[in-house]
């Protein structure tokens, strides 16, 4: 008789969990995270290699695939061995910008365009990470000076902020090339997944639970457009497409300022410009928008690799004799109050009726900074693609250094 298979595992936590629920709607997922990371200066491609070994050897999430045994509908995290040193890199490829060109221009019916940004819109077109892989890499050398790391993660496995950690301790490898050990072991996902799961079920932690209970409302998900105004159409699965702005710079110095004037912050002002945009589109000034919050408000998960970002409910109610600062405070105010809770959040929680529910809009703000050593190569993200929750719309907003992406 054979015997049942037997795996060592760990429970989802609750980010991962909603995010099983959501990539189960459908068989393509949409659900992964893509970066395009310059390199400048010379670069040893084995040297990178062995600097990406050593950050996936470092983090447990990084090697981590989803199983399920027989009965079980959720799967399990499973922690795989860590690379060795020698063995194949089916995660990693290496290609000549010239090769790649000429494939492009030998395709009938393909527009001209630059061959990384061809790549790039190929690339994301090939197989996603997904339960059995979490990362995957691709190398194209464009020169001896220049050359292009794409990067693609699980969304199970990734946030906007693990790949800049990622970025910054790859740029460190890459610099240190140590083999050894690193002296500070950094918190592994599967503890922090635990450690969610006490705060979530304690009794000490009770009134973070009862925040999310009362704060339920039965029309939060519901969007209701005026006569002669379309409403959204209903799609059971999930394509998102998107649309980039850069803004000038001119625009970034009077949002700057505006911030600055009403003493609040970019993150508040901008939330509080889609909740007034989308107002007008939909002619409702009560909504909830769903809010990214990355979930490392701890010193100690600062540099924490991992899924650890939610998507929370910010309710934004305006009144007809507010003006636009009275209204960002308002919403700040109400950010303030959803961070103070977001531990304790839970969609059976806020939302215990409904099954497959999501924000019809959302938002998210990042800031990024990569500090890596002054070195002859230098690590970039020029590009990148993060997708870990469903919306109807969503805004995005990105702030590098004194550039601001949309």
């Amino acid at each position: 008789m054979q015997q049942p298979e037997t795996i060592e595992g760990y429970r989802l936590s609750p980010q991962q969990a909603r995010l099983w629920s959501l990539q189960q709607a459908q068989t393509e997922t949409p659900y992964y995270l893509k970066a395009l990371i310059s390199l400048d200066g010379s670069l040893n491609p084995a040297k990178l290699v062995t600097a990406l070994r050593q950050v996936i050897d470092r983090h447990e999430i990084l090697r981590t695939t989803f199983r399920c045994l027989p009965g079980m509908t959720v799967p399990l995290q499973v922690i795989g061995e860590p690379p060795a040193l020698n063995s194949e890199t089916h995660w990693f490829d290496c290609h000549d910008l010239k090769d790649l060109a000429a494939s492009a221009a030998s395709e009938p019916n393909v527009h001209k365009l630059d061959p990384i940004e061809t790549y790039w819109q190929e690339w994301q077109k090939t197989d996603v990470p997904n339960q059995s892989q979490t990362l995957q890499a691709s190398l194209v050398r464009q020169s001896s000076q220049k050359s292009w790391l794409f990067l693609k993660l699980a969304g199970l496995c990734a946030d906007t902020a693990t790949l800049q950690q990622i970025i910054q301790e790859l740029a460190h490898e890459y610099e240190s090339n140590r083999l050894e050990a690193t002296a500070d072991e950094p918190i592994q996902y599967a503890d922090l997944a635990e450690w969610q799961y006490e705060l979530l079920e304690s009794d000490e932690t009770a009134s973070g639970r009862n925040y999310w209970s009362q704060a339920a409302a039965d029309n939060a998900l519901s969007v209701r457009f005026p006569p002669g105004k379309s409403a959204i159409p209903t799609q059971s699965h999930f394509h998102p497409n998107t649309v980039t702005l850069n803004l000038p710079a001119h625009l970034i110095q009077q949002l700057k300022a505006q911030t600055q004037q009403a003493e609040g912050s970019l993150h508040s002002f901008l939330l509080t410009a889609w909740q007034t945009l989308l107002g007008r589109l939909t002619g409702q000034y009560d909504l909830t928008i769903g809010t990214a919050f990355e979930g490392r408000h701890y010193e100690d998960l600062e540099a924490a690799i991992g899924l650890l970002t939610r998507y929370l409910p910010v309710h934004c109610l305006f009144n007809s004799d507010q003006s636009f600062h009275q209204a960002g405070q308002s919403i700040q105010a109400q950010i303030n109050t959803v961070a103070q809770w977001q531990d304790y959040f839970t969609w059976e929680t806020w939302q215990p009726t409904l099954e497959d529910a999501f924000f019809p809009f959302g938002f998210d703000y990042h800031e990024l900074s990569l500090s890596q050593p002054e070195t002859a190569l230098t690590f970039t993200l020029k590009r990148h693609w993060v997708c870990l929750e469903r919306f109807h719309l969503n805004l995005s907003c990105y702030r590098q250094g004194d550039t601001l992406t949309c």
